[in-house]
């Protein structure tokens, strides 16, 4: 569940327990090509986009969750890459609903 906290800002928390490796979601993306970065830049999603293969590549935003879980030094979750492209959120430990997803 999305929550606005007065620290945070926009947080996700679980919405139910996830055992240890449960998948927590997958976040499909939209490709953003190189030519439309600069124009990217310039608006609120700004700080919503990932360069897919360095610097000089083109960009994605995620869909889903994604934009809005933080990080954290003690991170509950990772994500990983599969072959598509798309991110897998996989539990590191058990998570009991309530508490705050990072990685």
């Amino acid at each position: 569940m999305i929550v606005r906290t007065k620290e945070k800002g926009r947080c996700v928390f679980a919405d139910k327990d996830y055992k240890k490796d449960d998948v927590i979601e997958v976040c499909d993306y939209i490709v953003i090509a190189q030519a439309e970065i600069e124009i990217l830049k310039t608006t609120k999603i700004n700080d919503y986009w990932f360069w897919m293969n360095g610097a000089e590549g083109d960009a994605y935003i995620l869909l889903g969750n994604w934009s809005l879980y933080n990080h954290s030094t003690y991170p509950n979750m990772m994500p990983i890459q599969d072959a598509a492209g798309n991110f897998w959120f996989i539990a590191m430990k058990d998570i009991e609903a309530g508490d705050e997803l990072v990685f």
